[in-house]
């Protein structure tokens, strides 16, 4: 069975939120080397997915939900997600400067 990396409708909007802010700050090709740092981190978490940290969430699902930093230089930002028989789920991006408790996952 191939493994593979799915992302919710929370994660995707996430993802263009942040690329469209690095664009408007940074520039496209900062934009462009964030996907590029979201994919390398997302084809880590597909080969050893209990990397990331357990999180503390409260909802039963939730529990069993990871989270992990981009790669560099984009480390600020964490992934949240699930390892599945399949592969991983992203469920959401978000900074780490952010109020991380009222974050909803799913």
């Amino acid at each position: 069975m191939t493994r593979a990396v799915a992302t919710s409708a929370k994660a995707r909007k996430d993802i263009e939120r942040e690329w469209t802010y690095l664009w408007m700050e940074s520039g496209l090709g900062s934009a462009d080397r964030f996907l590029e740092s979201l994919e390398h981190t997302s084809s880590l978490l597909l080969a050893s997915p209990s990397m990331g940290i357990l999180c503390n969430f409260t909802a039963p699902i939730a529990k069993r939900i990871r989270r992990f930093p981009v790669s560099l230089p984009f480390g600020r930002w964490l992934l949240f997600y699930l390892p599945t028989e399949r592969g991983i789920t992203l469920y959401r991006l978000a900074h780490g400067a952010r109020d991380l408790k009222n974050l909803h996952l799913l």
